[in-house]
């Protein structure tokens, strides 16, 4: 028995489209994982850059990883970017109540350049420790979204193993039933059955 020729170009199509949305999970996981690990790499606060500067204004924007992002503008040098993670409602509020003018005594990423730490006229803004801990749950968070991409694609490939699995080819059929009774001239009764494509026939010698 053929198997029809148009459910093989079907099931194969549907085969590598089950491949190819894996690997597009593989790749967005490793991608979201190591750009997440690579940017927001621990420190220690001894390790940090000390930076003084005139605050001039702010603004939020879209950065990278399509985060949100505040950039810091200053009077005496260039900008600063805050994390979206650091930004707590109680961090927006002080934010909000900076005037230009206003010294900024703060602490920066030595690699990345994000600010870690803010304080103003002894006022603290925003604490290292603080910023540590919040920048560390956005890795836990976004390690997690990569291990569900990484679920995904296994799904996607279990979907792709299963899908390219051809139909089972049936090991035997029967022509007849497996007993017809049959009138041949000489014989009292006989029965004729065929089992896996081998005809048999069996018979009862007149008497």
């Amino acid at each position: 028995m053929k198997q029809h020729k148009g459910a093989g170009i079907f099931r194969d199509k549907k085969r590598r489209a089950a491949l190819m949305t894996a690997l597009a999970f593989f790749l967005l996981g490793t991608i979201f994982l190591v750009s997440t690990y690579t940017y927001y790499t621990p420190v220690a606060r001894e390790d940090t850059v000390a930076v003084n500067a005139t605050f001039s204004s702010y603004r939020e924007i879209t950065g990278k990883n399509s985060r949100r992002e505040i950039k810091v503008f200053f009077d005496d040098r260039e900008l600063l970017v805050m994390e979206s993670a650091c930004m707590t409602k109680e961090v927006y509020k002080k934010m909000r109540e900076l005037k230009s003018g206003d010294r900024l005594e703060m602490r920066i990423h030595p690699k990345r350049g994000y600010i870690l730490e803010i304080v103003c006229d002894g006022k603290e803004l925003l604490s290292f420790e603080k910023a540590e801990r919040l920048i560390a749950g956005q890795r836990r968070s976004d390690s997690i979204f990569a291990a569900v991409l990484y679920l995904l694609a296994i799904v996607s490939v279990i979907s792709a193993a299963v899908t390219g699995r051809p139909a089972p080819f049936p090991t035997s059929y029967t022509v007849f039933p497996p007993a017809v009774p049959w009138l041949i001239p000489g014989y009292r009764c006989s029965t004729a059955s065929m089992r896996h494509s081998r005809p048999t026939v069996s018979s009862i010698p007149p008497t």
